[in-house]
């Protein structure tokens, strides 16, 4: 909800100390990532979560509104300002509301929070009057729902909260997992990108092919495979590598174009002659190639050959000055440590 005033969680317990309630700060807010989180995190350890909506939800909301159904502990749908629209559209958008979400939510209920509102009011001697007032709160429909949560007691709600509780954490672990791996198959392109360039620089007739050696891309293969858990057969490489060179044949003139405007990018490194940009355009390779392979290994626990040789040629396009200086640099200094 777009400008919310809340800006941090906020607990309120009724009289009879049978509830606390946590007022939490709106999602989907300019800038509010972080009180977004608060939020989340709230909603996460509570045993029943309201989901506020001032009219129809967004695809945002939407689907949030599912993410937040994924805990397995109530979660009830308020409609809140329902004051502010006519009769027939308020039940017309409760009818929709209840259709579209009947499946996913324990409960829906139509509210009206309160605060001042403003109106004009004619004086006997004709002249009108701006008035303003408080509006009473009209929460008794979710009162009701409360009240009946309340009466089954913590305990009966306390098995899906904690499910839900170690759900996250176990989804937080994965999180932290998975950008490990990436930072360990960004060091493993890293490596076999300088050997590349290494071996590019130390050919000894410029042209030979180290993809059609198969050497240096069935190691990055098999390691990227090996950090990602994923088996790989050598015949499945096999048939990937032979994708690539098709791949590489109508890609070479673009690769050394794009090996050529690091000569520019890099101050100096022209002068170093063909065998550098040669080793250029292989660093272009093993890094495109590399980045493709684990991609796909992240997103699809497999090697698919036609969607990683798809990205493959994506990237080679790639001639972004950052990636062609950090290529340039490993050719001119070849000797540095390879795996930084």
């Amino acid at each position: 909800m777009l400008g919310g005033t809340t800006r941090e969680v906020t607990l309120y317990r009724d009289r009879n100390d049978a509830l606390t309630l946590a007022d939490v700060p709106g999602t989907h807010e300019v800038g509010g990532a972080a009180r977004e989180a608060l939020a989340r995190d709230e909603a996460l350890r509570a045993h029943l979560v309201l989901y506020v909506c001032a009219g129809d939800l967004t695809r945002d909301q939407d689907r949030e509104l599912r993410w937040l159904h994924g805990f397995g502990k109530p979660l009830v749908l308020v409609l809140n300002k329902a004051d502010q629209f006519r009769d027939g559209e308020r039940e017309a958008l409760q009818r929709a509301l209840r259709e579209r979400y009947a499946d996913i939510t324990a409960a829906r209920v139509v509210v009206s929070a309160g605060g001042r509102e403003s109106f004009e009011r004619l004086l006997p001697d004709g002249r009108r009057e701006q008035v303003q007032r408080e509006r009473a709160p009209d929460i008794a429909a979710l009162r009701e729902v409360l009240a009946r949560y309340a009466a089954h007691g913590a305990g009966a709600l306390e098995p899906a909260r904690e499910a839900a509780v170690l759900s996250a954490l176990a989804t937080r672990a994965d999180t932290l997992e998975g950008e490990a791996r990436e930072r360990a198959a960004e060091t493993v392109v890293t490596k076999y990108t300088k050997r590349a360039v290494v071996g590019a620089l130390a050919a000894v007739m410029p042209g030979t092919d180290l993809i059609i050696q198969g050497v240096l891309g069935t190691a990055l293969i098999r390691e990227l495979g090996k950090l990602y858990d994923v088996p790989l057969r050598d015949i499945d490489i096999d048939a990937f590598l032979a994708q690539v060179k098709l791949t590489l044949r109508t890609s070479a003139s673009l690769v050394l174009a794009i090996a050529g405007n690091a000569l520019k990018a890099f101050p100096g490194l022209g002068t170093l002659g063909g065998g550098v940009l040669h080793a250029i355009a292989y660093g272009l390779i093993f890094d495109s190639l590399g980045r493709a392979v684990a991609q796909t290994l992240r997103e699809q626990r497999a090697l698919d050959g036609a969607a990683a040789n798809e990205t493959l040629a994506t990237l080679l396009a790639n001639g972004s000055a950052e990636r062609l200086r950090r290529i340039a640099g490993y050719a001119l200094k070849p000797n540095d440590d390879e795996t930084h």
